[in-house]
């Protein structure tokens, strides 16, 4: 069996480790893209009027920018039909991006984001049952960021509550509900998609508990 000689090992190492190293630092600057429109998101949960509702949707938003760019870099970085080979290197900001695009969607129109609308605000295309040779948003990374919006959603009930918007913690129950109604049709074999669907029945139960919180005391009236 031929082998390769230990120069040509040695080039092909490094054209690896550069491609990786590249890889690492685009998705930490979409993690740091991220973190800044959850800095803005955050404002939502200080006060809740639905004119900073708006003004933080706005500006998250126009923040989305950044990400759609550092997600083009790791397209032109990442290898054609490599997408899953360095995947361990970028899917976890990937999912956070697709959660806070969901987050913004909701806290505008208070339903679930659609395909469309998610990669527009990406611009990515989602690789829903096609296969997609270049650089996409995967299908896995696109339901775990789905599933971790009920975990904001609670606390943006709780926190509806203390500045005292009692009707928006019934809207969020029902949407959560539905949502996870919905899910409960698709079957989870991944294992971290399994538990994260698995953590979603607990914040729907913080949320209703902050229902009938509200319930006994008679404050969700119209």
């Amino acid at each position: 069996m031929e082998t390769l000689p230990l120069n040509e090992i040695q080039a092909a190492f490094e054209a690896e480790t550069a491609i990786k190293d590249s890889i690492s630092q685009v998705s930490k600057d979409l993690e740091r893209a991220c973190k800044s429109i959850v800095a803005v998101l955050n404002k939502i949960h200080i006060t809740t009027t639905q004119e900073v509702i708006d003004d933080a949707c706005g500006k998250a938003l126009a923040q989305f920018q950044d990400v759609k760019t550092h997600l083009g870099r790791l397209a032109a970085i990442v290898p054609a039909n490599m997408y899953f080979r360095y995947s361990g290197l970028y899917y976890f900001p990937i999912q956070q991006a697709v959660s806070l695009a969901a987050f913004v969607i909701y806290l505008k129109h208070e339903r679930l984001i659609s395909v469309e609308e998610l990669e527009g605000i990406l611009g990515l295309q989602l690789a829903l049952g096609k296969e997609i040779h270049e650089f996409h948003l995967n299908l896995e990374d696109f339901v775990s960021g789905i599933l971790s919006l009920p975990a904001e959603l609670s606390r943006l009930a709780v926190n509806s509550v203390t500045r005292g918007d009692y009707s928006r913690p019934l809207r969020i129950s029902k949407f959560a509900s539905e949502m996870y109604s919905s899910m409960q049709m698709l079957n989870f074999k991944n294992d971290a998609l399994r538990r994260k669907f698995d953590s979603v029945k607990y914040d729907i139960k913080k949320i209703e508990e902050v229902v009938y919180d509200l319930s006994i005391r008679g404050l969700n009236k119209p």
